[in-house]
């Protein structure tokens, strides 16, 4: 017997034990009618049973030959009393047991048989949990009615929290396939630059060593040359020293040439003198032979010496003319060697000058060639270490390229693992919606989508029986769209007859999104009127506001598209980045499966409080 404290549903009781014996609690008072009809029988049977002892000790007492006529007779008499009573008695037995039995039906069958079904709906998942026992007044099984009840309170409770969870769950799982996908994204993303850093650090670790064996090959040959340079700075500073000693030289040159030059002008001088002195001579010469031919006879004498002396005179001048000619000659060469040697000087000083500033330069290009040597160093230093940094990078990026592969396999295992709770997810709520609570969001949704679904089912076989073809599946590409959309025989028919209930089905349903049928294949013919907006070339625009004619084959769209069981409720991340519950139904037409209506929701909707 179940008490009142137990009538209630707890996670630790059990129904099937509670509801085994269908008369226990309420179920006493059939047992007393039970009793009752019993305990009317027994004596009647008792009755019966001491009649028919009696009838058959009478029929004992006439076989005895020595009993009186008259008293066989009053026997016989007796004996047909008792079989009228026998059979009096059956008969009240009979209506009795009639009666009992009306009344069990009435007070007991009847409610078990109702309970019955309804178990029987509850077993075979398509109950209505919104249906309870009535609680006649009087009635034999109200406690049993009362306690089912409650029991059905409490689980349409469970059964709504239970709804509310798995909702949640499809939210969370919905937006953490969706961070999955992006991090899955960014990880492959990360992977590729990874990649491309890899092959980046190993063409930088070839050009590094390259650059290395160069340097190093430049270092050498620096240093080489600058031993070269030192030794051709120093073979020019000795040259140098060559080129000033002869500057020298030519200099002291220069002064013996003057000096030369002086001395042959002094001496074409005392020529002239001697020319001079000869020409006087020999005009005294002239003059004193003209005065010894004045003397006569007494001067021939001192005419002859005149004479000797004229030709002596003669032969002094023209040595003198000689001596002069030569002279000159030589003041010429003695000159020209003067501007030669001045010029040879200078040239001399030019080029000590040239020696010198090359010298200086050449200074300065060891000087440079030193420092290059050192900065050359310092490179090959600084090559070595960042050829053991790139390493260590490239060691690095390796090691990340191998972790982002590892995480994308993990997303990837993620990835499934979101599609197998979202799937879970949505088998539990099928499930739980083979029990029809009779309250709540979940309820009237599924209703209304149901309604709209069935009305827009017998527009489009009203489309069917007019001779349009509503199975079209040569699809149109429309030129210029992106993304791309299509024609089929039935689009425009769609629009005119199913846009307006979709607009209302959207409006009717709190926190609607959208609305629309799509075949078997995801394609949809025409949307809500705010989704279906003439295209601009403007591909984001076009992506939210022209949204017709398109082929929804994503795995939600497919899904819904191919699903013959009475409903599925998906919960996903749209095209757009919005997360919505995703509510659709199949839609068969003249008995095949058309496609399905599809209807979006902000997953708040289904969340009871």
């Amino acid at each position: 017997m179940i008490s009142s404290s137990t009538a209630g549903f707890s996670p630790h009781s059990s129904p099937s034990l509670a509801l085994a014996n269908p008369l226990q609690g309420g179920g006493r008072s059939g047992w007393r009618g039970l009793g009752v009809a019993a305990a009317l029988f027994l004596p009647l049977a008792l009755l019966l049973l001491g009649l028919h002892w009696q009838a058959e000790g009478l029929r004992q007492a006439l076989l005895d030959p020595k009993l009186a006529p008259a008293l066989r007779t009053a026997t016989e008499d007796l004996l047909g009393l008792l079989a009228w009573g026998g059979w009096l008695a059956i008969l009240a037995q009979v209506v009795g047991l009639v009666t009992g039995l009306a009344w069990w039906r009435r007070r007991v069958q009847r409610p078990l048989e109702e309970m019955t079904g309804i178990f029987a709906d509850l077993s075979q998942g398509r109950g209505n949990l919104a249906q309870e026992l009535p609680l006649a007044a009087g009635q034999e099984l109200s406690a049993l009615a009362g306690n089912y009840n409650g029991f059905a309170r409490k689980l349409r409770e469970i059964i709504g929290k239970v709804r509310n969870m798995s909702v949640s769950i499809a939210i969370e799982s919905a937006k953490s396939a969706k961070q999955v996908k992006d991090s899955a994204a960014l990880a492959k993303e990360q992977g590729v630059l990874a990649q491309s850093v890899l092959a980046a650090s190993t063409e930088a670790t070839s050009a590094i060593d390259n650059v290395n064996r160069n340097t190093q090959a430049i270092n050498a040959s620096t240093r080489d040359n600058l031993d070269r340079a030192r030794g051709s700075l120093a073979d020019m500073r000795a040259i140098n020293l060559k080129v000033q000693g002869i500057g020298d030289r030519l200099s002291n040159f220069s002064t013996t040439v003057v000096g030369l030059s002086n001395n042959s002008e002094s001496i074409k001088q005392i020529v002239q003198l001697i020319k001079g002195i000869s020409d006087q001579t020999n005009l005294l010469a002239l003059n004193a032979a003209i005065e010894a031919a004045r003397a006569g006879e007494a001067g021939r004498g001192f005419a002859v010496v005149a004479d000797e002396v004229r030709h002596l005179a003669e032969k002094v001048n023209t040595a003198t003319d000689e001596i002069s000619q030569k002279i000159t000659g030589m003041i010429d060469l003695v000159q020209k060697t003067t501007r030669e040697t001045a010029e040879i000087n200078q040239d001399a000083t030019h080029t000590r000058e040239v020696i010198d500033k090359s010298a200086q330069q050449f200074a300065g290009m060891v000087r440079d060639f030193e420092h290059t040597g050192a900065q050359l160093d310092e490179i090959t230093s600084a090559v070595e270490q960042l050829s053991a940094t790139n390493l260590r990078v490239y060691e690095a990026v390796q090691k990340t390229h191998e972790l982002s592969s590892g995480v994308a396999k993990l997303l990837d295992g993620s990835t499934r693992s979101s599609a197998d709770l979202s799937q879970a997810t949505e088998q539990a709520q099928e499930l739980l919606a083979q029990f029809v609570l009779g309250k709540g969001a979940f309820d009237t949704v599924v209703a209304q989508v149901e309604k709209a679904r069935d009305a827009m089912r017998a527009t489009i076989e009203a489309m069917l029986a007019q001779g349009m073809n509503v199975f079209d599946r040569n699809y149109q590409p429309i030129a210029g769209t992106k993304p791309q959309k299509f024609r089929t025989a039935y689009d425009e028919a769609f629009a005119r007859q199913l846009q307006p209930a979709y607009d209302a089905l959207v409006n009717d349903i709190r926190g609607g999104t959208y609305a629309l049928c799509t075949d078997e294949n995801g394609y949809a013919p025409t949307h809500n009127a705010k989704f279906s907006q003439p295209v601009t070339g403007n591909y984001e625009k076009d992506l939210l506001a022209s949204r017709d004619k398109r082929m929804f084959n994503d795995p939600t769209g497919l899904r819904s598209a191919k699903n013959t069981h009475p409903f599925l409720l998906q919960t996903y991340s749209r095209d757009t980045g919005e997360i919505l519950n995703d509510l659709s139904m199949p839609i068969h037409v003249g008995g095949r499966h058309w496609g399905c209506l599809r209807v979006g929701f902000d997953p708040s909707t289904l969340l009871e409080r």
